[in-house]
């Protein structure tokens, strides 16, 4: 099936639509529901240390801290079942509901299907199992697997998203990729159910602990939960709604790396300008141009974001300004190199297809 993204249409002002009513309310919960995971932290560590003992200090950037010193079987064994079951309910369910749409109904509504409320009421009840869990055994996913794998996994989350808006806000400054409408198709079509991995593999590979950094990838997690269980509603193409998905780990990421920094590790104060800077580039250079056309907002901001890094280079020292480029040249290449990858398959697919029927006797039968 294929799920091209409709031409967004003006004048739908009057009133709040079913969809835009449900983002509101999931926003609601999103924030409600980490300030009740906030309150069920306070202590959670020194109850943890009295049952599997001292946390580990934290050795550096390669190092998950949240995690129980030594590996014991039920809170490994729970992480990784919860996780799979949270995995397969998600991709059975939005595999069936988006061929149950696209058969009753045009696609892109504003009407939430039944669907769509069974696969929030899953996400709901994981999300309470998550922290049932994390209160009674506290370790996720991170005990067995090194933490690049939850920082890369969303990283390509963003590419996706980078490629997806191309054809409304453009790559960069405004200018589009030439990106096929196969290739398109091909993104369109398989996004979900990479994304609805990336969510739910970070989502289990963190105990739901409270600390600031905690806080906050929760409080973003939980939201980008949300958007995965929209499928196929028009608020799911909303442009605010996805730059304010997009920006929101520019605010997550400094506050980890601040609280690394400054608050848990060192005083060095070495990685906050990466993702300071990094995710203020991406804004600055692509994210805003989902938001307005007017020239003057884009070098007004263009001008901030110059004066900010300016100052902070001046202070802290120009041997760091690497900062400025890091995130925006990963995030750029990466987003090629995913266009070239959706180019290709169709490509080859079309190539064998011309092969098989260029034989005698037209496709070769599969036996």
């Amino acid at each position: 099936m294929s799920v091209a993204i409709p031409k967004t249409q003006g004048g739908e002002r009057a009133g709040l639509k079913a969809d835009q009513k449900l983002l509101w309310a999931g926003i609601a919960f999103s924030i409600g529901f980490t300030f009740v995971l906030w309150f069920f932290s306070i202590g959670l560590q020194t109850r943890m240390e009295g049952i599997y003992g001292t946390f580990w200090p934290d050795f550096g950037a390669a190092w998950y801290y949240w995690q129980l010193p030594a590996e014991h079987l039920w809170p490994r064994l729970t992480a990784w079942a919860f996780y799979l079951a949270h995995q397969v309910a998600l991709w059975v369910l939005t595999w069936r509901a988006m061929h149950r749409l696209g058969d009753k109904k045009p696609l892109w509504s504003h009407d939430p299907d039944k669907d769509h409320y069974i696969v929030l009421a899953v996400n709901l009840g994981f999300v309470i199992l998550h922290l049932v869990q994390t209160q009674v055994w506290y370790d996720g996913l991170a005990q067995d697997m090194p933490i690049w794998t939850s920082q890369f996994s969303v990283i390509l989350m963003l590419l996706l998203i980078l490629l997806m808006e191309n054809a409304r806000r453009g790559f960069f400054w405004g200018k589009k990729l030439p990106i096929g409408k196969d290739a398109m198709n091909g993104i369109y079509k398989w996004h979900g159910y990479y994304i609805q991995w990336a969510l739910v593999y970070t989502f289990w590979f963190h105990p739901m602990d409270g600390s600031l950094a905690m806080f906050f990838g929760f409080m973003y997690m939980f939201l980008l939960l949300f958007q995965s269980s929209t499928f196929l509603l028009k608020v799911h193409l909303g442009r605010k709604w996805i730059v304010l998905l997009e920006i929101f780990v520019w605010i997550h990421g400094t506050l980890v790396a601040l609280e690394s920094d400054y608050m848990r590790f060192s005083s060095s104060g070495t990685s906050w300008p990466i993702f300071f800077f990094g995710f203020m580039g991406m804004f600055v250079f692509t994210q805003q141009f989902g938001l307005t056309n007017k020239k003057a907002v884009h070098f007004a901001l263009l001008a901030a974001y110059v004066a900010i890094a300016a100052t902070t280079f001046s202070i802290i020292g120009w041997n760091k300004a690497f900062a400025l480029v890091s995130i925006p040249i990963a995030e750029y290449l990466g987003a090629l190199a995913g266009w070239g990858l959706f180019a290709l398959v169709p490509r080859l697919k079309n190539k064998r297809k011309a092969i098989q029927e260029a034989k005698p006797g037209g496709v070769i039968p599969v036996e």
